[in-house]
């Protein structure tokens, strides 16, 4: 709604403090790299080159959500996907915007916990969770 900055827009946009705690200074490393000016908030997505497919690219909020993902999809416990890159979503987005070959095939994949909180706040507009 209405205007402002980005910073103003985006304030209630932010990850969780045990992954700002851990990736922080990597997410602002990523930003400055972009001339983006220091944030007070960041929010990363996490994905891996070895938990892609032919047709879909999936993009987790939280690490520990790719790595339940990965077990979802058969993946090995004891051998999680390798390497797992780690990326503010505003240098995400404009990777996406300056023609990333692979857009089309991200897909944003949300917690079980999210699925099923949406599933039960409005049964009729959500499908079964998908094996990523």
């Amino acid at each position: 709604k209405g205007g402002g900055s980005e910073e103003t827009r985006l304030s209630r946009l932010v990850g969780s403090p045990q992954g700002d705690a851990e990736f922080g200074e990597h997410l602002q490393k990523q930003l400055e790299a972009t001339d983006r000016a220091a944030s007070s908030w960041r929010l990363p997505l996490f994905l891996s080159n070895s938990f892609q497919t032919e047709s879909m690219i999936p993009v987790f909020l939280s690490r520990e959500d790719l790595l339940r993902g990965w077990e979802r999809a058969g993946g090995d416990k004891e051998k999680p996907p390798n390497p797992v890159m780690v990326m503010d979503v505003r240098v995400f987005c404009d990777q996406l915007q300056s023609g990333m070959p692979l857009a089309k095939k991200i897909q944003l994949v949300s917690s079980l916990e999210a699925f099923e909180l949406a599933k039960e706040l409005n049964p009729k507009s959500v499908g079964e969770p998908t094996s990523s």
